[in-house]
């Protein structure tokens, strides 16, 4: 979650559908292209609402995926 971030281009759509207040920072979920992600953003930055189309993305490196747990 710590390598997705927010951004005004490029990246993906994705939708918000879940917020966490954690202390200092806030949990987003998301969910793109089928897929369920998470991010966290600093408090003292504006978080998108539930339910708000936004954009994100991560560097390359930052990639890891995870085998189906079937």
């Amino acid at each position: 979650p710590e390598a997705i971030r927010l951004v005004t281009k490029g990246g993906h759509a994705a939708t918000v559908v879940d917020l966490s207040f954690l202390g200092g920072t806030t949990r987003i979920s998301l969910e793109t292209s089928g897929f369920r992600l998470k991010a966290l953003i600093q408090n003292g930055k504006k978080a998108p609402g539930n339910g708000e189309s936004v954009r994100i993305d991560w560097a390359k490196t930052e990639l890891h995926l995870m085998d189906d747990p079937q």
